[in-house]
């Protein structure tokens, strides 16, 4: 009898992990995705600078910048963050679209443009509108266990 008991305690832990998994979302025409470097701030921050920036942790983070390029018409697939990402279109444009937009309206980010996702897992998509190649750069600023995932994938919310 225990031991049934360990087998369905163990497939209602998995079930989850495992549909999460299959529902997930992955990018579409996304030429590459390199992350360019990783690194560790051990001790917790607490900077406030001159200029009115504010950036404070409770423990250690990493911060992983990435090239992205994605070809005309791609996505990046439906994900959220951890923590904070900090955004620089290079080339194209994009746009943004957040799960609860049910219209699916979003905000465009052009060339030269930047933004901030402010993580905290809120499950969003990055469309390539422009005909030309899309080109971001990211900086991510994970929280938890050095070498964190900065990708969280998730299943399409179907507004898109």
């Amino acid at each position: 009898m225990r031991r049934i008991q360990k087998v369905v305690l163990g497939a209602m832990i998995l079930l989850p992990v495992l549909s999460g998994i299959a529902l997930a979302t992955p990018g579409i025409k996304v030429i590459g995705f390199p992350p360019i470097a990783r690194g560790t701030q051990a001790d917790p921050l607490n900077v406030h600078s001159k200029a009115g920036v504010k950036i404070q942790t409770k423990s250690s983070v990493d911060f992983v910048t990435q090239q992205i390029v994605i070809e005309p018409g791609g996505s990046t697939g439906w994900h959220s963050h951890p923590g904070p990402v900090l955004v620089t279109v290079k080339s194209g444009a994009l746009k943004l679209v957040y799960a609860d937009d049910a219209a699916c309206a979003g905000r465009i980010y052009g060339a030269g443009e930047g933004f901030v996702d402010r993580g905290d897992e809120i499950v969003h998509n990055a469309f390539n509108v422009a005909p030309s190649n899309l080109e971001l750069w990211a900086t991510y600023i994970v929280p938890g266990a050095p070498g964190t995932s900065q990708r969280l994938d998730a299943p399409d919310p179907g507004v898109c």
